[in-house]
């Protein structure tokens, strides 16, 4: 029977929950949902436990006393040997015509089945080692493991599915993928609700600039430019306010225009509505981030037509296009810099409303879930 005459019958294999809309921000529920809505049954064979992560736990906390260098316990084989055994239990207990596989390289890494595996991801070992806080330092052994989970996950997956360019080429480049089982297909906005067009056309830029940050990584997503970019702006005698959502910047001492908003749970209906009147209301997304493969938040700032000024770094050149949707500046850049090209943007007559429509349409067009549903299907149609 063909993968047209009946649904697919898919086993999404991760070791974190998905049906938990706080597992990868959210993103976990956001494929499973649109892989039930656009190509077949999904059953989550997760989340994955295991004592082993006790005692790489504690390797971790050995290899920085006695070397001064992490063992990353994310990706071990030892792990990867027990994730496998637990998996093939769970994916004997019924049929199967495909295994997804959302950033779970460890999890199939030393996977046995004859199922076909779809490996999907925004990144590999290699673009992130050295580059995320979290897997800098490593020990040999670690970095060793990375690689070769990696690489083993890769060779497995009949497809390989990466939400941007950046990633794609160093499959290929550094783990020799084969360039016809890559699709690159961008991620969607978390977003239950989105705005109509109706609201985002409505859009006015106001006396005062509202500029927001949105990130729960304070140095990672550049919050310290982001309030240079703001002083930048008030030297200029720019009208300007910054909101800071996510995190709360480590310097308690109040600043002039800047108010704070530590964690809005979108899980709750008041504060889901308090975060999408946050973007309603912003002129400028402001993410000066440092190390980024696919922010979702920049999809969702597309679907509010909020242009979005950040940094051409990782997979971001993927989701925001200078002066087209937003505003591309070089990771060296401070905020000297991005208060000179925002006043630029401000100056042109009609250049921000360019952006802001374009930015709605790459929404609509690609940064949303449904567009990604059916990409992924014609995908499995034309492989499985």
């Amino acid at each position: 029977m063909s993968a047209r005459s009946r649904r697919l019958r898919i086993a999404y294999v991760t070791a974190s929950d998905a049906r938990d809309r706080r597992a990868w921000s959210g993103t976990h529920y956001s494929i499973s949902e649109a892989l039930e809505r656009h190509c077949g049954d999904v059953s989550h064979i997760g989340p994955l436990m295991s004592r082993v992560s006790h005692w790489l736990r504690l390797a971790d906390r050995a290899s920085r006393r006695l070397s001064g260098r992490r063992y990353n316990v994310a990706h071990s084989l030892l792990l990867s040997a027990r994730y496998a055994r637990l998996i093939e239990a769970r994916l004997r207990q019924q049929p199967y015509d495909v295994i997804f596989a959302a950033v779970a390289s460890t999890e199939i890494a030393r996977l046995r089945t004859r199922i076909p595996i779809v490996y999907l991801s925004d990144g590999t070992f290699a673009l992130l080692h050295d580059y995320y806080p979290w897997l800098t330092n490593l020990s040999v052994v670690s970095v060793w493991e990375g690689h070769r989970i990696e690489r083993a996950a890769i060779a497995k997956a009949r497809v390989l599915l990466y939400s941007t360019d950046w990633a794609a080429r160093s499959a290929i480049q550094d783990y020799g993928a084969a360039a016809e089982r890559i699709h690159v297909i961008p991620y969607g906005a978390n977003l239950t609700e989105p705005p109509t067009s109706e609201e985002v056309g409505s859009r006015k830029r106001g006396a005062v600039i509202r500029l927001l940050f949105l990130g729960a990584d304070w140095e990672r997503k550049g919050g310290p430019i982001a309030v240079d970019t703001l002083r930048a702006l008030q030297k200029r005698n720019v009208r300007v306010e910054l909101t800071i959502c996510g995190c709360t910047p480590p310097d308690a001492t109040p600043i002039e225009g800047v108010r704070v908003i530590p964690f809005l749970d979108k899980r709750d209906e008041a504060k889901r509505r308090q975060f999408r009147q946050l973007l309603l209301d912003a002129d400028l997304l402001l993410v000066p981030t440092r190390a980024d493969c696919s922010p979702i938040v920049f999809c969702e700032a597309s679907a509010y037509g909020l242009p979005v000024v950040t940094t051409d770094t990782g997979g971001v050149s993927g989701l925001v296009r200078d002066g087209q949707n937003g505003l591309l500046l070089p990771l060296s850049a401070g905020g000297d810099e991005y208060a000179e090209r925002i006043q630029e943007l401000l100056r042109a007559e009609g250049r921000y409303e360019a952006l802001s429509r374009a930015s709605r349409a790459a929404f609509e067009e690609t940064l949303n879930w449904d567009a990604w549903g059916r990409r992924v299907a014609r995908v499995l149609d034309s492989v499985l």
